[in-house]
């Protein structure tokens, strides 16, 4: 009973620890933005610069021209944990990447190079927040 509880706590601090680090490496990430409230169905393939995996379920689009929109998945996709390692891949028969597609989350330094797919939420268009002024 004791051995089956230290488990449980250990998984426990484990799995609170992973969670941690993930949510402050998004925040990290998303302190410069501003949420707009903003949302598109779409973005266009052509204008796709980057992307930059945030966590579970959050995903970044920057685009030609500046924008930059963040994409929550509408369930946690586990596989794209740890974010700095993980990319993905999609196929799509438009010439635009829509909420209604499906994510294959990869790990290009694994032996299981394909961990699983995930669907896309909504783009929500984000600001790019002043810098801070310097006062004397």
């Amino acid at each position: 009973m004791n051995r089956i509880l230290l488990t449980a706590l250990l998984m426990s601090a484990t799995l609170a620890t992973l969670t941690q680090a993930q949510t402050s490496y998004k925040d990290r990430v998303l302190e410069k933005y501003q949420r707009t409230g903003k949302l598109e169905n779409c973005l266009p393939l052509g204008a796709i610069r980057e992307t930059k995996v945030l966590g579970n379920s959050s995903v970044l689009f920057h685009m030609a021209g500046g924008d930059v929109y963040l994409n929550e998945t509408p369930q946690p996709c586990p596989m794209l944990d740890p974010p700095q390692t993980r990319s993905f891949i999609y196929d799509t028969s438009l010439s635009k990447l829509c909420n209604t597609d499906v994510i294959t989350v990869t790990d290009p330094g694994s032996s299981v190079p394909r961990l699983g797919s995930c669907g896309l939420g909504q783009f929500e268009l984000l600001a790019e927040k002043a810098p801070p002024t310097k006062t004397n």
